[in-house]
């Protein structure tokens, strides 16, 4: 019985690994929600790994910047949008509110 928790366990690291290698590739190419998706898979496997947590984090805070890029691009000059900073994150004013990432 000890032989297949070992080898259950030596799966678990690699399928957790993996997900988190991916992950951290597609960090590198920009390709957030790809990471975070497959960051999220390997933080439910491993919850304890600090470097998959970080590496989560760091893939939410990629895409919700490159979402803000995008409307800044879609809306063009932002000088008439005013934005202001609360504990929530980045809330903007009318003008922009509609289009404003969640």
């Amino acid at each position: 019985m000890d032989h297949v928790h070992i080898l259950l366990n030596q799966f678990r690291i690699r399928f957790t690994t993996s997900f988190g290698l991916r992950g951290e590739a597609k960090l590198i190419t920009e390709e957030w929600e790809g990471a975070l998706t497959d960051l999220k898979l390997a933080a439910e496997k491993s919850p304890q790994d600090r470097s998959i947590r970080e590496l989560l984090m760091k893939a939410e805070r990629s895409l919700k910047l490159s979402q803000w890029k995008d409307l800044y691009k879609d809306f063009g000059s932002f000088k008439n949008c005013i934005c202001l900073r609360n504990k929530k994150g980045l809330q903007v004013t009318k003008t922009c509110f509609a289009m404003a990432p969640r």
